[in-house]
């Protein structure tokens, strides 16, 4: 690299950009003003999702996805908001009516949607396939509903939907009941619309030599505790970080969603980053502080770089003017060129 731009603080650790020769402007905390980027999130479902025999709302795992999320470097210049508007009882036709009813006024970016486990206990022998198909009709209800809301932006939520967790209610209506469920589920002829479906909730809980639920993960019959909880928030925090908004595959800062500004997940080359690459250009800059300094052509035009890189010193989870390098305690990153370090 071509020098190295360091700052004191506090006398024990140092902030490092990496790159190549150009002015270091550094602002007082009083600069910035606006919000940070805020991605909203809201979590529909039953007394799984409300978090029943998790032992306090911090161990939900809405409540543990989110610690994750704001706790992920990678989104250091985001901010969650995460919506849990479950209850206990919920079956896919009170969804419906919520849905109906009120709406999604939070404006959700996510909608993580987990139901149908009580509907399912509802069943005996003669009707579960009925109820199943019921249900899985009534989600599909769900789906439609969700994708035609309108956030203020324009945009439509993107829906994330599991498959169900087992249980340790023995007999044929408990896990067995369950899994027929989720085959239903996972059939594109019988559910579709949605942007992604997981399987990880049923498989992380399941005890193949039990045919039910791992015990250890489990509060009683049906509900989850703080540990089994902690494996769907890890679940559902791996999902939403496989799509272009929450994911950056570089590591640069940048999110993929902003490098594949055409979203065709392939790189244009002379018109977008590379999201494979952390330094298109191979200056020595990163692409997160060219295109945050001084625009995309910087970024992908070696002849081009910012005359001054701009940094601004705030609390983690604030934004920052246009133009400015955000200062926000993060470790420094080889990828991303710019951080604190700790001796």
């Amino acid at each position: 690299m071509a020098n190295a731009a360091t700052r004191l603080r506090s006398g024990v650790s140092a902030l490092l950009l990496t790159g190549a020769s150009v002015a270091v402007v550094w602002s007082s905390p009083g600069v910035f003003a606006q919000e940070a980027d805020t991605v909203v999130i809201t979590c529909l479902g039953d007394s799984v999702t409300s978090g029943a025999g998790s032992g306090g709302p911090q161990y939900t795992y809405p409540s543990q996805m989110k610690v994750l999320l704001q706790n992920d470097s990678t989104f250091h210049d985001k901010t969650f908001d995460v919506h849990n508007r479950a209850h206990g009882g919920e079956v896919a036709e009170s969804i419906i009516d919520l849905l109906q009813t009120e709406g999604l006024p939070e404006d959700p970016a996510f909608v993580l949607l987990m139901i149908g486990g009580n509907d399912i206990a509802e069943a005996d022998i003669f009707t579960l396939q009925t109820i199943i198909n019921n249900t899985v009709a009534r989600v599909q209800t769900c789906v439609d509903l969700i994708k035609a809301h309108t956030n203020a932006d324009g945009s439509h939520p993107t829906l994330i939907v599991s498959t169900f967790i087992p249980n340790l209610i023995y007999g044929s209506l408990g896990s067995l009941a369950i899994s027929l469920y989720n085959n239903a589920l996972l059939n594109p002829g019988k559910l579709s619309g949605y942007d992604l479906m997981i399987t990880s909730n049923w498989v992380d809980f399941y005890d193949t030599g039990s045919g039910h639920a791992k015990k250890e993960l489990m509060s009683d019959d049906v509900h989850p505790n703080a540990d089994g909880y902690a494996v769907l928030a890890a679940n559902w925090f791996d999902a939403l970080c496989s799509f272009p908004s929450l994911k950056d595959t570089d590591g640069d800062g940048l999110m993929d969603d902003v490098e594949d500004a055409d979203g065709d997940g392939v790189w244009d080359e002379g018109v977008e980053t590379d999201f494979n690459k952390a330094d298109t250009d191979g200056d020595g800059l990163s692409d997160y502080i060219e295109v945050t300094c001084a625009g995309v052509a910087a970024a992908i035009q070696g002849s081009v770089t910012p005359s001054v890189i701009r940094i601004n010193y705030q609390p983690p989870r604030a934004a920052v003017p246009g133009g400015y390098l955000k200062d926000g305690a993060s470790a420094f990153s080889s990828s991303r060129g710019l951080g604190w370090l700790v001796p």
